[in-house]
């Protein structure tokens, strides 16, 4: 299959070069940068969508993939931001990646992880609380969260002085930044303290200082947690040095090192006797990597449904394909996740298979409930189970005001016909 724009150039100087040229700048591009890039002209948000194998392109600023990297956005992205995108206050639970909103709480705490007092006060001015939370179950403001996650000691003592709050997790996401001054600094102020959420955050942040400082007052706060933290984040010394102080792990351990990626804690993990279990497949299935999985099957890994169901949770059609071929199991599970995060290429794939990936009520729910108009229509197309009044409520109290409609046209569409039909008997009858 030919790349867009192969067989056409645009005008200009962007338009003479090679389109070869940006499919190779489009790979290169960080994740947090692909949107700017996708807006900067049509030539490169098709190249762009073409590289990522989807029709929507999105920033990933959940707190696991900020940890991983930190952004640089200067205080003109927020103004983008804060200008163009539907947003709302906080979200209830955590983020999924291809939200239709952004969160204000998530901003706040994307500019306090940067350490940007000049952003927390624009936004401020816009009506953004300093206080906000990061999420309606917790109580520490999310600009606080990342200002503690970024170890910023003096963004930290400004938010501190406005008002805002700790909880009891910001000793973790302090500890995770590695800064041992601003962490004792913190416990003085009144921080609500817990040595096991330090040393769990010093794991996941690689920060070996914390965690010989904290085991030095404490010799039983290491839990399974910090193993767990270790691995996912890929902090292999870390996860020598928690193992030669007894600290345990389990086959959860494994199947967080292969979530993120990380083949050589796996090497290590399974030569010192740790166990894994089908998770560990279904997790490298989510996060689309093809060779971790080949790897892992090949050292007898088991596999079951769900490693499908996460290969289209992620969009990771080729993954998918590749579970199919190895005769990895699927269930309605597969076509619910492709459902509930807008892929729809992946869910079209799974229907076309012969026989096709079984599905229920909850595709169409699932469409309902995260916006995705093309998705809902292509279900309910193909005879995908509809619940009239429970889509409908899941639609409105989403604000997705173009489903509703399209839910009412249909009803409505319905209901004529099943007059018409009825018109129709009673006309036969009464000729008989």
């Amino acid at each position: 299959m030919a790349s867009p724009g192969s067989s056409r150039r645009s005008g200009g100087v962007l338009g003479s070069m090679p389109i070869e040229l940006w499919h190779e700048v489009a790979r290169r591009v960080d994740q947090y940068d692909r949107l700017a890039f996708s807006l900067s002209c049509k030539t490169f948000r098709k190249v762009m969508k073409w590289e990522l194998k989807t029709s929507t392109i999105v920033t990933d600023l959940r707190v696991e993939t900020l940890f991983a990297s930190k952004p640089n956005y200067g205080i003109s992205w927020f103004r983008f931001v804060l200008r163009t995108f539907k947003r709302r206050e906080s979200p209830v639970v955590k983020c999924k990646v291809r939200e239709k909103v952004v969160y204000d709480s998530m901003l706040m705490f994307v500019a306090g992880y940067m350490g940007s007092k000049e952003t927390l006060q624009y936004m401020q001015k816009k009506g953004i609380p300093l206080d906000l939370v990061s999420r309606k179950v917790r109580t520490a403001a999310a600009s606080m969260e990342g200002a503690s996650m970024g170890g910023h000691f003096e963004v930290i003592k400004w938010l501190r002085s406005e008002g805002c709050y700790w909880d009891e997790f910001s000793s973790s996401l302090v500890a995770s930044s590695g800064n041992l001054k601003l962490l004792k600094w913190a416990k003085k102020d009144g921080m609500p303290w817990s040595d096991e959420l330090v040393c769990e955050g010093a794991s996941g942040g690689g920060k070996l200082e914390i965690l010989r400082w904290s085991h030095a007052r404490n010799e039983d706060c290491l839990g399974k947690k910090c193993c767990d933290f270790a691995a996912r984040f890929g902090h292999l010394k870390v996860l020598r040095w928690l193992r030669r102080k007894g600290c345990e792990w389990d086959a959860e351990t494994c199947a967080l090192a292969a979530e993120g990626g990380h083949l050589d804690v796996l090497r290590f993990l399974r030569r010192e006797g740790c166990p894994w279990d089908p998770r560990t497949c279904e997790k490298a299935a989510l996060v689309g990597d093809l060779e971790l999985l080949k790897w892992l099957r090949k050292k007898q890994c088991k596999f079951d449904c769900k490693a499908c169901s996460s290969a289209a949770q992620g969009g990771h059609l080729e993954v998918l394909k590749w579970l199919r071929s190895k005769r990895c199991p699927w269930d309605t599970s597969a076509c619910h996740g492709a459902a509930a995060n807008g892929h729809l290429e992946v869910l079209k794939w799974l229907r076309s298979q012969d026989p096709p990936c079984p599905w229920d009520y909850w595709v169409c729910l699932s469409a309902c409930d995260g916006g995705y108009l093309d998705l809902l229509e292509f279900a309910v197309n193909e005879g995908g189970e509809l619940i009239e009044d429970a889509c409908v409520a899941t639609a409105m109290s989403n604000g997705h005001r173009d489903v509703a409609e399209y839910l009412a046209g249909h009803i409505k569409e319905n209901i004529e016909k099943r007059i018409n039909r009825l018109k129709n008997k009673s006309s036969v009858s009464h000729a008989l």
